[in-house]
């Protein structure tokens, strides 16, 4: 008898919960929203949460790769009726303290290092904007460090054929900012009287017509006045907020602001007209800024959902990294959730070939410091390179999303400005194969004496790639991978990047395994083939 199985997913950009149960007959499954309990008046509608059931037959991993496409055919923004190519970006967070640091100087000298080399996009995240007397989180920007605007910078950036992404936290403006000042009526608010009037204990109810005109109008006018090109939105979900006297607040936003706001028969109401009109918002932005993308941060990508992926790019997956960069845990990063989401990014610390494929996915921001050694980079990059000298070791300052600090190397040496142009040109040739079909090639790990490998292929253009980690402790120089995908009677020229050999063989050698050798430790792999004509 075929395998065969079930995939489910949820659209639903709030709390949403899955239930199975089974037996030996059958399984059950119940999924929605956690609670509603709610009456609705005469003529009221509501939307609920999206489903998706996928049945299939054969190999599990044909049924990952069905999910893929069925994804990327419907639940991935478009661009010219195909999938969105995720872009190729430059950050200086590293450098100027995410953006609290940055000027309009700064970045265009940053930017005019990597236009180049191609890199698609600026990025500035976090503190661009007024931060005092209390941070906006959308504006406006720092008139001290940004006297005319974003618009100057935007402008220049064009002229580099570059454009400016964005960082925006709508949801939560509240704690003295304007339009909390202004607007104190459209916040939810919490009955917690000891956190309800703290910063960022109010968030923007964008169940509220009032307050989601407001906030689009806001945000539209301000993307297309200062010429941006990518609005990444974070928060609230995932946000780390304190008691008075830094005890955690337990509950995470908005969950708790939604309860508060239910009266006892409507309970629900809250967080489904709030969830309504965030899609409402993103679509109308959309819609008035055709070439826009928004990029779905949401306190380290915690919105991956069947609605947010249709109308979002994800190019910070997970701030499991934040502020270090570890290779072995991007492999892994996209080892697991390449089955899933088809379209993720994440960042290189540095411009080694190791770490850099490491973090190769259909798109890439490369946070590197072309400044060193005359400039420190106030993050260290995390095991980037071979641990011995130049490189020293030096415990991050900083300490990551869940309270550990990360240990990462720094550099006196030169920027190496022809590995980074020959890394960010091998990655242009080979991105639109990330959106082709997965295959993994070895076990699953987080160990440092193994092998990881993956593949993607394009079975529309009968061609893939293959990328094989030998981590930093593995004492196997080599490997044989039995990839997937490629018709066994057909011949194939296949080409290993980093000697230049090239070859050819049938799909059925290489489906029987194909023998690599990686000799650096740690080292990688980048192994080309398309069909021959």
């Amino acid at each position: 008898m075929s395998k065969k199985g079930i995939m489910l997913g949820i659209g639903w950009t709030g709390q949403w919960v899955a239930n199975f149960s089974r037996n030996s007959q059958s399984l059950a499954v119940r999924s929605g929203m956690e609670l509603t309990h709610l009456k609705l008046y005469p003529g009221e509608e509501i939307r609920t949460p999206k489903i998706l059931l996928l049945f299939w037959k054969g190999h599990r991993i044909y049924g990952q790769n069905l999910l893929r496409r069925i994804i990327l055919a419907h639940y991935h923004p478009k661009k010219d009726g195909v999938p969105l190519t995720v872009p190729l970006l430059a950050s200086s967070a590293g450098l100027y303290h995410e953006a609290f640091n940055a000027t309009e100087q700064n970045q265009i000298d940053y930017a005019s290092k990597f236009a180049p080399l191609g890199v698609e996009y600026l990025w500035m995240d976090v503190g661009w904007h007024v931060t005092k007397p209390a941070s906006t989180h959308i504006g406006p920007a720092d008139p001290q460090r940004f006297p005319n605007g974003l618009r100057p910078l935007s402008d220049r950036l064009n002229n580099m054929n570059m454009g400016l992404l964005v960082w925006m936290a709508p949801e939560f403006q509240g704690g003295g900012t304007w339009m909390e000042r202004d607007h104190s009526n459209l916040f939810l608010t919490l009955k917690d009287k000891e956190v309800a009037d703290l910063p960022h204990f109010k968030i923007l109810n964008f169940g509220d017509s009032r307050a989601l005109e407001m906030i689009t109008d806001y945000i539209s006018n301000f993307i297309q006045e200062e010429g941006i090109g990518i609005y990444r939105q974070d928060g609230p979900i995932g946000a780390n907020l304190s008691y008075p006297d830094q005890r955690p607040y337990p509950n995470k936003q908005p969950l708790q602001w939604w309860r508060d706001a239910d009266a006892p028969d409507r309970q629900g109401i809250t967080e489904i007209r709030y969830v309504e009109g965030l899609y409402w918002f993103w679509d109308e932005l959309l819609r008035r800024n055709p070439d826009l993308i928004i990029d779905m941060c949401g306190g380290g990508a915690t919105r991956i959902d069947l609605e947010a992926m249709s109308r979002c790019v994800y190019l910070w997956r997970s701030d499991h990294n934040h502020p270090g960069f570890e290779p072995n845990g991007y492999q892994s990063h996209t080892y697991g959730i390449s089955q899933w989401a088809p379209s993720t990014a994440i960042a290189s610390g540095y411009p080694d070939t190791y770490s850099f494929r490491s973090s190769m996915n259909n798109g890439i921001s490369v946070a590197w410091n072309p400044y060193q050694p005359e400039i420190a980079q106030r993050w260290p990059l995390a095991f980037p390179v071979n641990q011995k000298e130049p490189y020293k070791l030096e415990t991050v300052a900083r300490k990551t999303v869940d309270d550990k600090e990360k240990v990462g190397y720094v550099t006196n040496e030169p920027f190496p400005w022809e590995t980074a142009q020959y890394l960010i040109q091998e990655f242009r040739r080979i991105r639109h194969l990330f959106h082709g079909d997965f295959y993994p090639l070895t076990p699953y790990s987080l160990d440092d004496d193994i092998w990881l490998a993956y593949q993607f292929h394009r079975e529309d253009l009968c061609q893939g790639v293959v990328l094989a980690f030998r981590r930093p402790e593995c004492s196997t120089q080599s490997a044989n991978l039995k990839l997937w995908g490629v018709s066994s009677e057909a011949n194939y020229e296949i080409h290993f990047e980093d000697c230049g050999r090239r070859q050819i063989l049938l799909g059925k050698e290489m489906i029987e395994g194909l023998d690599i050798i990686i000799e650096s430790q740690p080292g990688s792999a980048l192994i080309t083939y398309h069909q021959c004509r």
